[in-house]
């Protein structure tokens, strides 16, 4: 049986501290060209890619983007990121829930 939680925004941003503010930085901008910002059309229209690319992480070397995999976190812990880093930016998209996390899961290659 799995269970689901409720957004937590308090773990979400104590788990961004410590996984992805040193790169993405405290208010999610992003450093100069090398690590790019958050942008609210991905968490509007591209949510899935934005929850597989938390699971799977960034390995592009004709960019040259890279980004660990956070595929050890649960499903509770990558929502709460995602639903932290939402309100931090002020954007306006429905929070992500466990259970959107579990069946992008499922799609992510």
């Amino acid at each position: 049986m799995m269970t689901f939680f409720a957004c937590n925004l308090n773990e979400g941003k104590r788990t961004y501290e410590m996984t992805c503010g040193n790169c993405h930085m405290d208010g999610g901008q992003g450093l100069v060209k090398l690590i790019p910002g958050f942008k609210d059309s991905s968490f509007q229209t591209n949510r899935t890619e934005m929850i597989c690319k938390v699971i799977k992480g960034i390995n592009d070397s004709i960019k040259g983007d890279f980004m660990p995999s956070y595929e050890f976190m649960n499903d509770a812990q990558i929502s709460n990121i995602l639903n932290y880093i939402q309100r931090l930016k002020s954007f306006k998209a429905p929070a992500f829930t466990d259970k959107e996390v579990v069946t992008a899961r499922e799609h992510c290659k």
